[in-house]
């Protein structure tokens, strides 16, 4: 691994700062999601795919997805740009959802996720596409 100020290599291949609390297997994990992306992926594609692993990993907090990608590499701001545009209730339109405190879960395709207002939860009907 290369350190993350010596080197133009891609932020997965670089070496990760200490992230507090994460073991060195979830992060040789998610560099693995990154290459296995391809060469002919793009950045969006990997931190897609990067941010789906670590909420299937157990990391469901927005400042610690964005953490962790921050220390694979990634900016911040291009972190939370695509953490928040794939993000709603509709499985079919929607890869993971957030919930009240910045939490992420993701969405099964095609799931309806409830939508939690106050104390109760109210179903969201799938969209219904018009046949042209």
């Amino acid at each position: 691994m290369t350190n993350l100020s010596d080197d133009n290599s891609p932020p997965w291949e670089q070496e990760v700062p200490n992230i507090e609390s994460q073991s060195e297997g979830l992060i040789m994990r998610l560099r693995r999601v990154a290459k296995d992306c391809g060469d002919g992926a793009n950045i969006n594609d990997r931190i897609t795919a990067i941010i789906a692993a670590c909420i299937e990993e157990g990391i469901h907090g927005e400042g610690q997805i964005v953490a962790v990608l921050m220390g694979l590499g990634f900016n911040n701001r291009h972190v939370g740009a695509i953490l928040n545009g794939h993000a709603g209730r509709n499985g079919a339109h929607h890869l993971w959802r957030k919930e009240p405190g910045k939490i992420y879960r993701l969405n099964e395709p095609g799931e309806v996720a409830p939508v939690i207002c106050s104390t109760a939860e109210i179903k969201v009907p799938p969209l219904r596409h018009s046949k042209e």
